[in-house]
């Protein structure tokens, strides 16, 4: 019994640290790069062509885009 009083503390220190070690997801998942098709550059308007430039822009920046 002494022996488990001694190890129930380690164990759930190990258990609390390893929670905080796993993480799931991150800030870029979920996104990805807009690579539009030739076809869909051929009817975009210059709005939306601005949008999609800016949105790989930003994702090049912050989540290493390439």
């Amino acid at each position: 019994m002494r022996k488990f009083k001694l190890a129930l503390p380690m164990i759930a220190v190990a258990i609390l640290v390893s929670g905080c070690a796993t993480r799931v997801g991150g800030a870029c998942d979920g996104w990805s790069p807009i690579r539009p098709t030739r076809a869909d550059t051929q009817t975009m308007s210059d709005r939306l062509v601005e949008q999609v430039l800016a949105h790989n822009e930003h994702g090049a920046k912050v989540c290493g885009w390439k």
